[in-house]
């Protein structure tokens, strides 16, 4: 009895923390605001769900980010559609949901048959860099392999931190196949680039490439 109750008394404790949290999250200035929804998804309270969900529609980007990573951390698949809604919100926000879209997925099976075409289109279409780079980034993480022959692609973009993105994705999946995209790569313009792949390479114990890689790169500095 006395056990019952002490458990029924923090359970009342959180409650309440996760009260105060979300008016701190409805009412507070906006670095408040921010610091309320990080620590809802920290809480990995059930109650923390549909304050966070209000919160991606908080007036402030800054928020709706907050908010959008705060849902990944919380873990609740149910969170998956309206985090995939905010995929056309500014770049911050976007970012932040595609990264809480990645965890969400990860390690069930059912979720990432729906996240995984979205990173997917993400990669492709989304107008802006960070997004890309960020679900070329998950895409790796979820060892997608549905989604090589897109990363491949992604070596071609014209922004180097998208191509980081990629070929450390690449790295990730660990496709045999996709060496010969990524030795290619060698002689991209970027020295991040470069230096990447051959951290990749040097990975991949693929000892020639990574000899001709060094030669390459000692010959164009």
């Amino acid at each position: 009895y006395m056990v019952l109750l002490l458990l029924f008394g923090v359970g009342m404790a959180f409650a309440g923390e996760v009260e105060r949290l979300a008016q701190d999250l409805r009412y507070g200035t906006e670095p408040v605001r921010v610091q309320a929804a990080l620590m809802l998804g920290r809480s990995k309270e059930a109650l923390a769900l549909p304050v966070l969900l209000q919160g991606l529609g908080d007036p402030v980007a800054s928020v709706r980010a907050a908010a959008a990573e705060a849902l990944g951390e919380l873990g609740d698949p149910i969170a998956i559609t309206l985090l995939v809604q905010t995929l056309g919100d500014v770049a911050q926000v976007g970012a932040s949901a595609l990264k809480s879209l990645g965890r969400l997925a990860s390690g069930r099976a059912a979720e990432q048959a729906r996240v995984i075409p979205v990173l997917m289109e993400a990669l492709r279409a989304a107008e802006s860099p960070d997004v890309r780079q960020r679900a070329a980034e998950v895409l790796g993480d979820l060892k997608a392999a549905e989604a090589l022959p897109l990363l491949r692609q992604a070596l071609l973009t014209d922004v180097p931190a998208v191509r980081m993105a990629a070929i450390r994705s690449l790295d990730l999946i660990h496709d045999p196949l996709t060496q010969p995209a990524l030795a290619m790569s060698l002689a991209d313009e970027s020295p991040g680039v470069r230096g990447t792949v051959v951290d990749v390479l040097s990975v991949w114990h693929d000892s020639a490439t990574v000899a001709s890689a060094v030669a390459l790169l000692k010959h164009q500095s």
